[in-house]
């Protein structure tokens, strides 16, 4: 990864992010719409556990982050376990 002057990351990797969350949204949306919201519900977990992992290993400021890379993971990881705890609540809506 190559970073330019204010020590943010650019080019490839960038890219490769943007188009992993663009991905995984339209999929999470196209589950919901499915009516498959434990798969939706597990995809979306994934995902901010996998951005969470990102921000831990990326050097500089991704688009990705606020401030601290720390409190950037810490914000991901629990969203994640409190996203994956609480889903067993909303797989009762019935999108269909």
């Amino acid at each position: 990864m190559n970073t330019d002057q204010q020590g943010t990351t650019s080019g490839w990797a960038t890219i490769l992010s943007v188009l992993f969350v663009c991905g995984a949204t339209v999929a999470i949306a196209l589950l919901a719409w499915l009516n498959q919201p434990h798969k939706a519900v597990l995809l979306l977990v994934g995902t901010l556990v996998v951005m969470g992992g990102l921000r831990a290993v990326w050097p500089g400021r991704p688009w990705f982050a606020s401030r601290r890379k720390w409190a950037d993971c810490g914000v991901y990881l629990v969203l994640a376990a409190a996203i994956w705890y609480l889903s067993p609540f909303t797989a009762t809506l019935g999108l269909g």
